[in-house]
């Protein structure tokens, strides 16, 4: 079983076959039909199905064609079956995948491939003006690669994770900005809002022990309105993440960890690497 979403009556999941992934439905109580059936019949690979925020609608990454794209399909909540027939909504030649809405349900966001043919280019932000049926590369100045993102709660912005110099901060790009501000340097992954806006929670891993749930605490859900403050003034004081697991910390408690210390050296073009 896969990644998933959760309608308002329904849980839509993933079920592997012995051959390829399908995107499914069960009901989320259970019960004899708990062996779900299958929604699209797209022949290949279907995987991340999200709902739209208010359920009547459903986007998910499928194989159907040479790069995977995103397809998107009206979903009816009463019945649980997807209503007319699924569409392509991403035609990109380097693929599209990881598809999210905004919670206001006015933009989709995935992750697309600077140049097809390079299975490790860099990973572009691009983000589906539903109004519009417009995309546009949010992260086009960015020279690092998308990972993990959340739109805030506010849909004004999106929180995603990048690479860079050893570690995965995490970093704040409001709809409007050219460049996005890092908000926390520390290898981080899995971003998620809480329901009211007043935490982003992620895994953290570093080399001193595993991954543990982690937390940024906001001020106040008001300011994460991206658009008029930014940076430093958005977090509290207290600008180190909380954790929030400890499922580790027994064991670590027994091992003599010595502190590491980051290091560069000279590479191709004579960059620090």
């Amino acid at each position: 079983m896969g990644n998933g979403s959760y309608s308002r009556r329904k849980m839509s999941i993933l079920r592997p076959t012995r051959r390829f992934r399908i995107c499914g439905i069960v009901p989320a109580s259970g019960g004899p039909a708990a062996a779900g059936r299958r929604l699209s019949e797209t022949p290949n690979h279907e995987q991340r199905p999200r709902f739209s925020p208010g359920g009547k609608r459903l986007i998910w990454t499928s194989k159907a064609t040479d790069p995977s794209q995103i397809w998107i399909c009206d979903f009816d909540t009463d019945s649980g079956v997807l209503e007319g027939k699924p569409r392509q909504l991403a035609t990109i030649s380097t693929g599209a995948d990881g598809a999210i809405w905004s919670p206001d349900g006015k933009y989709i966001a995935w992750r697309s491939q600077a140049r097809a043919g390079f299975e490790a280019d860099k990973e572009r932000l691009l983000i589906y003006d539903r109004q519009l049926g417009k995309t546009r590369d949010a992260t086009e100045a960015f020279d690092r690669s998308v990972g993990s993102m959340a739109w805030t709660p506010d849909s004004k912005g999106v929180f995603l994770i990048a690479e860079d110099h050893g570690e995965a901060p995490i970093w704040s790009l409001p709809l409007d900005a050219k460049q996005p501000t890092e908000m926390a340097r520390l290898h981080a992954d899995d971003l998620i809002f809480s329901k009211d806006g007043k935490a982003l929670y992620f895994t953290r891993m570093s080399i001193a022990g595993p991954n543990e749930i982690a937390a940024l605490i906001f001020v106040d859900p008001t300011l994460l309105n991206l658009l008029q403050r930014r940076g430093i003034d958005v977090l509290t004081p207290k600008t180190e993440p909380s954790t929030v697991t400890h499922m580790s910390d027994a064991l670590l408690s027994k091992i003599d960890m010595q502190p590491m210390k980051a290091f560069t050296f000279k590479g191709a073009n004579n960059d620090e690497v």
